[in-house]
């Protein structure tokens, strides 16, 4: 993000996945797209995720520089991946509060429906470019569930991972409870 962006009037929102979630996400989108051609699998991406050797680097170093600029910049609302598929209607109403858009009850639920995970995996035409994905369907769009890392860690990872993340995290408390983890 350019730093000229802060200093204009403009909002920002920034959305944190939990970072287990994140990881699996990630290595889905790499191993799909033809033009990172990685064939790994996932313990072998899991040690790129957790070193930052992964494209667009460390997930711990963006969300906590993230973190350290805009805690308290009143232009910036932090939304949780987490809370968007448990309560899509009340975090697009904070959302558009945050933006100043009037935003009635049918036109949230009109943006409900128009942006919902299933409409957009059902309209991959209108937002992939089919030939740059190695996936069947030709889509960058998987499941987008919560909790799915579960299906992908093993024990191991996930006891290594909780370590990385309270080492990396610890001068973040208020962050730390910012970040659904389970």
């Amino acid at each position: 993000m350019p730093k000229e962006a802060f200093k204009k009037p403009c909002k920002h929102i920034y959305l944190v996945r939990n970072p287990k979630d994140t990881a699996v996400s990630f290595y889905n989108h790499t191993k799909g797209l033809k033009v990172l051609d990685y064939d790994g699998t996932f313990s072998d991406f899991y040690e790129s995720f957790i070193e930052g050797e992964v494209e667009y680097s460390s997930w711990f170093d963006h969300v906590t520089t993230w973190w350290k600029g805009t805690k308290d910049n009143p232009n910036v609302l932090w939304i949780h991946y987490e809370d968007l598929k448990k309560e899509f209607i009340p975090m697009l109403k904070k959302m558009a509060s945050f933006l100043g858009c009037p935003a009635d009850e049918n036109f949230l639920q009109e943006i409900a429906e128009k942006t919902s995970f299933n409409t957009m995996k059902q309209q991959t035409e209108k937002f992939d470019v089919k030939e740059a994905w190695k996936t069947k369907d030709g889509t960058m769009f998987r499941k987008g569930q919560v909790g799915n890392w579960k299906e992908h860690f093993t024990v191991e990872q996930n006891e290594r991972f909780n370590k990385v993340y309270e080492e990396k995290m610890a001068d973040f408390p208020d962050l730390k409870l910012q970040i659904q983890f389970t």
